[in-house]
């Protein structure tokens, strides 16, 4: 970008803000397409899954034969499902489900950042889930321990020393990649099982962390109620979402800024990309490491202090604790590809699915589906390169100023909406269905086949969700 906007042949720095923003479009859209297939390819599994497991299709299709009535009543088990998923994780019109929802993604978005953050110096942390143990252990301990403290100093104290805590695991890991070659898939997840089964030792009854109103559980002292974040409570009375969301906000926004804006990020890149290379420029690539496997650490030590300092909480650490999150972040790292802004959405798609699963237990639906999806996702996230390649076929020479590969994705998401139609037969969804294919019609200047085909798709998946939604 800094090339072009010094080349003579741009004309002014509005031209050159203008080509900017319509490059950031451009790939906003394509990397919305290959979102939406590929979740909508996980989904349409899904839904085969729930069919075959909430009733027998063929004993459907024997009774009612080959009829329309049959699709319906076959599509109502998927659709109802998913229905409720949404409902369960977004529904209630005060926010209450939404915040919940939220608040399940929390952490997910601190150990999606501690694993992109390994990815770019080319390390693979597996350690996220032990980092945030280590965070949450010592969280409590400083929480019951300085419970005194004004809130002002001891929700900092909280989370600055489970930043610490996951930092160290994740410096470790570090060290023993850079200094002995270790390498570093093994070392954090022996440093899981440190972490896990050391804090469960420590404070089951009898161990040194057991706290004096235990009863008998494994759980520490409980922390002082200055130790918690403030509710968001503007977001509805009933709102389980704290101030937390701020923090892995800022963590966002910082984690895009290293990487963006500073020397060392670019040193951090470049050791992933070529560590030869960056040798050869005089990047201390040890040391480089070791700082990249150190923040990773404390990003997932931070998610751990942050369910400490959740108020709807106990406030304390209770063995065992092994929530997933950590391993979970290695799907919302890989699903965002690194970008902060997709991790963030892909801890919010995570979250709605644990959040929802209660609800599509209600319909019959088991509620380990959700997890089930949840690796059908991961899956279908290998399919990424071959999305990319269909979308980014072209039919002779490529000139200057022709964008339909990257304008295509438009109609992948008109289809995306119209499916969404369907499945819940709001009509806002078909008309952005429509509205999308008409914005590509507008940019290409043409009507095409394929703009033909979606809108016709785009009415019939309106007019047949309503339909079902009508009938059932």
């Amino acid at each position: 970008m800094a090339v072009a906007a010094g080349s003579p042949a741009e004309p002014s720095s509005e031209g050159g803000l203008g080509q900017a923003l319509i490059a950031l479009v451009r790939r906003l859209v394509a990397e919305s397409a290959v979102a939406a297939i590929t979740l909508g390819l996980a989904f349409v599994l899904g839904s085969l899954l729930i069919i075959c497991t909430t009733t027998d299709p063929f004993a459907v299709i024997g009774e009612h034969g080959f009829r329309l009535k049959t699709l319906g009543l076959l599509l109502h088990y998927p659709f109802n499902a998913f229905d409720s998923l949404f409902s369960g994780s977004f529904g209630a019109p005060d926010m209450t489900t939404a915040t919940v929802t939220f608040g399940q993604a929390l952490p997910l978005v601190f150990t999606g950042l501690a694993v992109a953050f390994a990815f770019r110096c080319g390390l693979f942390n597996i350690g996220a889930e032990g980092q945030l143990v280590a965070g949450a252990l010592v969280a409590s301990m400083v929480g019951s321990s300085w419970s005194g403290l004004p809130a002002i100093l001891l929700v900092p104290a909280v989370l600055l020393i489970s930043l610490l805590a996951g930092g160290v695991l994740g410096a470790v890991a570090g060290a023993l990649k850079a200094y002995r070659g270790a390498h570093e898939v093994i070392t954090t997840i022996m440093l899981n099982y440190i972490a896990i089964y050391g804090a469960t030792a420590m404070v089951e009854q009898g161990g040194p962390l057991n706290g004096p109103n235990s009863n008998g559980q494994a759980v520490t002292a409980h922390a002082g109620s200055n130790a918690f974040l403030p509710l968001l409570t503007w977001l509805g009375k009933d709102s389980t979402l704290d101030a937390g969301v701020f923090i892995a906000l800022g963590c966002a926004a910082l984690y895009w800024f290293i990487f963006a804006r500073t020397s060392f990020g670019y040193e951090i890149t470049a050791v992933g990309l070529n560590p030869g290379a960056a040798a050869y420029g005089g990047i201390p690539i040890k040391r480089r490491m070791i700082m990249a496997m150190a923040i990773a650490g404390g990003l997932g030590g931070l998610a751990g202090g942050l369910y400490i300092a959740d108020p709807t909480g106990t406030g304390a650490f209770q063995a065992p604790f092994d929530p997933g999150w950590g391993f979970d972040g290695i799907a919302i790292a890989l699903l965002g590809k690194g970008n902060p802004i997709g991790m963030i959405l892909a801890a919010i798609l995570f979250g709605a699915l644990r959040t929802g699963s209660q609800s599509m237990q209600l319909v019959g639906v088991s509620p380990h589906m959700t997890e089930v999806l949840q690796g059908i996702i991961v899956l279908f996230i290998a399919l990424d390169v071959i999305v990319r390649k269909l979308l980014n076929r072209r039919r002779g020479v490529r000139t200057p100023g022709d964008f339909a590969a990257e304008w295509r994705g438009l109609l992948v998401l008109s289809v995306a909406s119209a499916s969404i139609a369907l499945i819940f037969s709001h009509v806002f969804f078909g008309a952005l269905a429509i509205a999308f294919a008409a914005v590509f019609v507008l940019i290409r200047r043409q009507v095409t086949r394929g703009s033909v085909a979606v809108v016709v798709y785009s009415v019939i998946c309106l007019a047949l969700g309503l339909a079902i939604n009508q009938y059932l």
